[in-house]
């Protein structure tokens, strides 16, 4: 079991001089799971510690995988387009989830269905267009949370450029029914905007 343990530590190690990382853990498992059989620790009053071995190599190997996959974009994305809002009921139609209202409607428009994803953070669902993949986002943590939103969406689909996502909110300075595009620049007050400026560290 020591050993296993000290198998699956030094894999970070092995992650940086023996890429890819599957190849270390593959090495992991099999060191985990061979080592109990040359040490023929088969006989009957082992039998105990062989098996608990071996479900620790099974266990250590799992986790190392999962931690592997976490790490991984699903997609890599072109754009991302994520409307911000705030999350239950008594918000819906309400102006401040407005953003969140446009993202249901193209994702409808365009026969898709808004899922959830793994970090919690949002809904989303993958359009391709003109060999241009495209994830629409509708976040699901309050507003002055939106920045925990756009970076875990931003990080599953591979995206670390600010200017490769689009945030779709509302504004009280702009009348129903009135729409502006803007690059970068002040979040006038909008506290979905600074939480999403502090998470990247710009305005951009």
């Amino acid at each position: 079991v020591g050993l296993s343990i000290l198998v699956a530590g030094g894999t970070r190690i092995w992650f940086q001089l023996l890429s890819p990382k599957p190849f270390a853990m593959a090495v992991a498992a099999i060191v985990g799971l061979v080592v109990p059989e040359v040490l023929q620790l088969t006989r009957w009053n082992y039998v105990v510690l062989h098996s608990i071995w071996h479900l620790c190599a099974f266990g250590l190997t799992g986790w190392m995988m999962s931690q592997f996959n976490e790490g991984q974009p699903r997609t890599i994305a072109d754009l991302i387009v994520l409307g911000l809002g705030n999350p239950g009921v008594k918000y819906i139609g309400t102006r401040h989830n407005v953003g969140v209202e446009v993202i249901n409607r193209m994702a409808l428009s365009r026969t898709l269905e808004l899922r959830p994803a793994g970090h919690g953070a949002a809904l989303t669902s993958v359009f391709e267009q003109d060999a241009q993949i495209i994830v629409f986002a509708a976040s699901e943590v309050y507003m002055n949370r939106s920045g925990v939103a756009v970076q875990a969406v931003c990080r599953e689909h591979g995206v670390t450029d600010a200017r490769r996502v689009v945030v779709v909110h509302d504004d009280l300075d702009l009348p129903p029914g009135r729409i502006r595009l803007k690059f970068g620049g002040s979040g006038a007050g909008h506290n979905g905007l600074a939480s999403i400026a502090g998470q990247f560290g710009t305005t951009d």
